[in-house]
């Protein structure tokens, strides 16, 4: 008995996408265990800073708790001050997240404080130069998104990590 030609292509189809799905589900599993991050900042380095400009340089250490070593191809930070978003920082540079193991991730910030604080205030009725004055109180949080390269699949996973900001550089 010998099967039309349609019937073969759906059902090389028909497997193909099992087996992607099957990879997926695996993957994903695996994954999973290193969305049980640890994230603590380790440094925070101040490059540069005037009324215009801020520059500094922020390391995180990423605990990868997989047996999977990552390759972050894309991350971007969002900000937030308080709710307040303040910017979204970039870095297409890839790092790697080494398995079982904690991994320095660098994120070099450069922000026009002039800008941050003309939303601070617009947010907060006009008192964002009493939030800066007073910033170790005040919560801090950072969404990270990295792009994983995993062979040819490249997966979005996003990482809220909130606390206020003098507890930062003590976790």
């Amino acid at each position: 008995m010998s099967m039309k030609k349609s019937t073969k292509v759906l059902a090389i189809i028909g497997i193909t996408l099992s087996t992607l799905t099957t990879i997926g589900v695996l993957l994903f599993q695996r994954v999973k265990k290193l969305i049980e991050y640890g994230l603590k900042v380790k440094r925070l380095e101040v490059i540069s800073a005037s009324l215009n400009e801020f520059k500094m340089r922020i390391t995180l250490a990423f605990s990868n708790n997989s047996d999977l070593q990552i390759v972050a191809t894309k991350m971007e930070y969002d900000i937030f001050l308080n709710g307040v978003y303040l910017t979204t920082l970039k870095n297409d540079k890839e790092q790697v997240v080494y398995p079982n193991a904690i991994s320095d991730i660098s994120i070099d910030v450069d922000i026009d404080p002039q800008l941050i604080l003309r939303k601070l205030n617009n947010s907060a009725g006009g008192s964002g130069l009493g939030m800066i004055l007073n910033l170790k109180e005040q919560r801090l949080m950072l969404v990270t998104k990295l792009w994983i390269k995993f062979g040819a699949f490249s997966l979005p996973i996003t990482i809220p990590f909130e606390d206020t900001i003098k507890n930062w550089k003590q976790q």
